[in-house]
């Protein structure tokens, strides 16, 4: 498996970032989830169609007969009757739209926990699976692909999402801490913050509720006379707080669970910790038509239930942040 690189990572979550559909509140650590699409455009009618030309089935089908696992089609009963029998596709982003934690694609293989999450779960309710690619935009206004049924592998912040066009299906939930330059360790007082040079985002690019808990922590700090020191950064290519955190330039920044586990891996001596200072959230896009948002959420419970989630998640260097339960089209905070 490739290393994931910070910049990756950083780069990806920028220009996802750029193209999100802004509920005004987004996270300055919504690395982890950062592809939310653009607008709210009007969804149109895409019904499953008779394709012109037979598709046929691709050699790396990931649900080959063959290879099935004996798991295979045990929540089938939870497929519209439309949908029971046919073949989910699997629509892979443009590059400006992935995420390489989540996703990646080498040779022409696509991996990441993001796909083999999808591909678990579509094993489970019984359909193969096929990988097609899309279009930014597709994602608000499609349903199905070749007159198959689709979901979208972006990794999607529910918060704010425009469900009136499409659903998203949170596969993540996760604490937002902080990421500790190597040696440092604080408690989860939010006043162990005093004293320390942390990173935070211009108010513009930032968390509004991120930026009232930094207020609330400093008037703490200034009043014990050991003042917080906030270091602005910019939301650019060349300006991350994690990066400044890496090389030791600043004590700490806001990091979700996802992104300091990646960013521990690459950077021994770093740490996550501090207090909690929110929850996030990552989820990815189902088309509304078909009605799968629901039976895929029921299978991912199922397979964090019987530790299946777990383990892809641990086999790329992530932690188990499985939701408690099915959750689709969450979009409040």
């Amino acid at each position: 498996m490739t290393p994931i690189t910070l910049r990756s990572l950083c780069i990806a979550a920028v220009v996802l970032a750029t193209a999100a559909c802004s509920s005004g509140d987004e996270t300055a650590d919504d690395q982890d989830a950062t592809a939310r699409p653009s607008g709210s455009a009007q969804p149109k009618e895409s019904p499953p169609v008779e394709a012109e030309a037979q598709q046929t089935p691709s050699a790396d089908a990931s649900t080959a007969a063959e290879e099935r696992p004996d798991t295979y089609g045990t929540l089938s009963h939870l497929l519209p009757e439309d949908v029971a029998g046919g073949t989910l596709i699997l629509a892979i982003p443009p590059e400006e739209m992935r995420t390489d934690h989540y996703l990646r694609e080498e040779d022409g293989a696509v991996t990441g926990p993001l796909p083999d999450l999808v591909r678990a779960a579509a094993d489970r309710l019984g359909l193969p699976t096929q990988e097609r690619p899309f279009e930014s935009g597709d994602e608000l206004h499609d349903s199905y692909i070749d007159g198959e049924p689709a979901v979208f592998l972006v990794a999607a912040s529910p918060w704010g999402f425009p469900v009136d066009d499409a659903d998203v299906v949170t596969f993540a939930e996760y604490d937002e801490r902080f990421l500790l330059r190597e040696g440092l360790e604080i408690g989860d007082d939010p006043t162990d913050l005093c004293g320390l040079r942390v990173g935070q985002y211009q108010p513009e690019h930032g968390s509004p509720a991120l930026g009232a808990y930094f207020a609330e922590v400093s008037a703490a700090c200034d009043a014990a006379g050991d003042p917080l020191e906030i270091v602005p950064f910019e939301s650019t290519d060349d300006d991350f707080p994690t990066d400044a955190v890496a090389a030791g330039e600043i004590d700490a920044a806001p990091a979700g669970e996802i992104v300091g586990a990646i960013l521990i891996d690459e950077t021994p001596g770093l740490t996550l910790g501090g207090d909690v200072t929110g929850q996030g959230a990552t989820a990815f896009i189902s088309g509304k038509q078909h009605g799968l948002a629901e039976p895929l959420a029921e299978a991912l419970a199922a397979l964090a239930a019987d530790g299946t989630y777990a383990e892809i998640m641990g086999g790329y260097g992530l932690p188990d942040v499985a939701p408690d339960g099915p959750t689709v089209n969450v979009v409040d905070r």
